[in-house]
């Protein structure tokens, strides 16, 4: 029997992503919803096994947005005259590059990013461009939203669609460098009610809920257990939306 499985906010850890992995039979499928990357000891190796495994499909959180938006916007500066790069350029440059390489510990995600082979860089951005912020499933006859943090108020009469694309976010294709990164897709922090349909979620620790397991609220699940803050009690949940059965893996390494 085919089941659908979610897991969110991995967050570079390779060893419990990879015990979650060894519970799906090769026709379920795997919904990451975002977080691949930072935190962990395993920078793009996570990253990587959810690009080879075809069970697997992610979606986008802000830390695989932030990674994505630095990257975008220093390509532009490498491949411009300096004289040409519009100030705005260089103060977003130096915002992103503030906001994940510093607070958000994307510098080591970047160091390993560049190790990596030029084909297999490209292979990475190509593919994070491709990633939906949200996307709706059917399962069992249930109606399931999926998106990383929350869904913007302004988005709620578009509800049906399949899903919402990075590239959505872009306003100028002359100017991919700008688009709006604090979207509430990735960054909201907020309970996400929609009638006749359930909301599966991370970005928000459960443990701010004084608990270390999923947390539902109505029809609303959170699923972050904590691997992006390392806690001794941190976990990768595996959330099966068959039946709601709920799986916990701890990292070895923290």
């Amino acid at each position: 029997m085919n089941r659908t499985y979610v897991c969110a906010d991995v967050h570079a850890h390779l060893d419990c992503f990879e015990e979650a992995l060894k519970c799906l039979d090769e026709t379920d499928r795997l919904f990451v919803i975002g977080d691949a990357v930072d935190k962990g000891p395993n920078r793009m190796e996570v990253l990587q096994k959810i690009m080879d495994d075809p069970r697997c499909e992610m979606l986008i959180g802000n830390h695989d947005l932030m990674m994505l938006q630095y990257l975008t916007v220093a390509d532009y500066i490498e491949n411009h005259d300096p004289e040409t790069i519009p100030v705005d350029v260089i103060y977003l440059y130096n915002e992103i590059a503030y906001r994940w390489a510093e607070l958000n510990d994307g510098l080591e995600t970047l160091t390993a990013y560049r190790a990596l082979a030029e084909d297999e860089q490209k292979r990475i951005l190509e593919y994070l461009k491709s990633c939906p912020l949200k996307k709706n499933v059917t399962v069992n006859g249930k109606e399931f939203i999926l998106v990383h943090a929350a869904i913007p108020a302004e988005a709620e009469d578009d509800l049906c669609d399949a899903e919402v694309l990075y590239l959505d976010l872009i306003q100028d294709p002359e100017k991919p460098y700008r688009y709006d990164y604090k979207t509430d897709w990735v960054w909201g922090r907020y309970s996400v009610q929609v009638s006749g349909k359930y909301v599966v979620t991370g970005h928000t620790m459960v443990q701010t809920f004084r608990t270390d397991h999923i947390k539902r609220m109505g029809d609303w699940f959170d699923i972050d257990c904590g691997l992006a803050a390392r806690f001794d009690r941190s976990s990768l949940a595996l959330f099966c939306l068959d039946d709601f059965s709920v799986q916990y893996f701890k990292p070895k390494v923290l």
